[in-house]
C-alpha cells in the first residue's frame, strides 16, 4: 500500500509539471534559417531575410509580410504589436507594419536624415526611434517628428575600443544595448548611462517589466535588479535555437519548427510580471 501511495504521488508530480509547460502545437515553418520575435499579446513572429510570418497564441498563421527590394531584414521590433518596426541596415531603411503585417506608411530613409551608418534600430515608447550610429559610436533618440531628442556618451571612448553591438531594445523605460563581448549596457529613456550587466549570452534579450530575460543553452534566465543572481528556468526541449516568453506562452524555435507551450511555471521558475 505504501508503494502504491508513493507511485500515486510521483504521478501527480509528473502530471503537475506537464501542466506547467503544456505543448499547444508544433508548426513546420515554411521559411528556413529564421529568427523569432514575440510581442506582449502571446503572438510569435518568425522571419528570415525577406519574409515575416505572424502566429497567434494558438499557432494559427494570421499575417505575412514579404519584401525583397530593400535588402535583408536586420531586425524586427514587435514591442508595439500595432506598429511593428522592420529595420534594413544595408539600405538604412525602416518600415512600419500594422498588426496584420501591412505596411502603414512610406519607409523612413535614415540616410536622408543624415544617418548612413546606423547598425541597430528599435522603437521608443514615445512613438519615436532609437538608433545606434556606428561612426558616432552613440545611441541616438529621435522623436515622433524624427528630430534628435537625446544622445548618449561616445561608447568607444567609454569602453576603450570600438563597439559593434548585437542588439538594441527598449521596454518599460529601460534601453538595453547588447554588446558583442556579451555584456549589456543599460540606459534610461533619456539616453543617460545607468549600468553595465555581465550577461554572457549570444541570444536575443527580452525585457519584461524591469527584468531582462535571456537564453543560455537549454535554460532561460531572468535578471532582476532586486536579485543578486539571475533566476534559471529549464526549457522543455533541448537544443532550441531561440526561446522567448510572450504573456502566457513560451515559444521555442528548433530545426525549422516552432513549438508553442502554455507557459505556467511553478513558483520557483516564474518570470516576474
Amino acid at each position: 500500500m505504501k508503494q502504491l501511495f508513493l507511485l500515486f504521488i510521483l504521478f501527480l508530480g509528473l502530471h503537475g509539471f506537464a501542466q506547467e509547460n503544456r505543448l499547444i502545437t508544433t508548426i513546420d515553418l515554411p521559411i528556413k534559417n529564421c529568427r523569432l520575435a514575440t510581442d506582449n499579446l502571446g503572438n510569435g513572429y518568425v522571419y528570415d531575410l525577406n519574409t515575416i510570418i505572424k502566429y497567434n497564441p494558438n499557432g494559427d498563421s494570421i499575417g505575412t509580410y514579404s519584401n525583397n527590394r530593400l535588402g535583408n531584414i536586420t531586425s524586427v521590433d514587435v514591442s508595439n504589436p500595432y506598429k511593428i518596426l522592420v529595420f534594413y541596415a544595408d539600405y538604412s531603411i525602416i518600415v512600419f507594419l500594422d498588426n496584420f503585417l501591412t505596411a502603414m506608411e512610406s519607409p523612413i530613409a535614415l540616410d536622408r536624415l543624415g544617418y548612413d551608418a546606423v547598425t541597430l534600430a528599435c522603437s521608443s515608447q514615445e512613438n519615436g526611434l532609437w538608433l545606434f550610429d556606428r561612426l558616432q559610436q552613440k545611441l541616438i533618440k529621435l522623436g515622433k517628428d524624427l528630430s534628435v531628442t537625446n544622445k548618449s556618451i561616445n561608447l568607444s571612448q567609454w569602453v576603450g575600443s570600438q563597439v559593434n553591438p548585437k542588439s538594441l531594445i527598449e521596454q518599460n523605460s529601460i534601453v538595453a544595448i547588447h554588446l558583442s563581448d556579451k555584456s549589456v549596457i543599460i540606459f534610461d529613456q533619456f539616453a543617460t548611462f545607468d549600468k553595465v550587466l555581465s550577461i554572457k549570452t549570444s541570444s536575443d534579450l527580452q525585457i519584461i517589466n524591469q527584468n531582462i530575460i535571456y537564453q543560455t543553452k537549454d535554460t532561460l534566465f531572468q535578471y532582476s535588479p532586486k536579485q543578486p543572481e539571475a533566476s534559471p528556468m529549464t526549457l522543455p526541449i533541448a537544443n532550441s535555437k531561440t526561446a522567448k516568453i510572450s504573456k502566457d506562452r513560451l515559444l521555442l524555435l528548433k530545426n525549422e519548427k516552432l513549438y508553442i507551450y502554455h507557459y505556467l511555471p511553478n513558483k520557483s521558475q516564474r518570470i516576474s510580471k
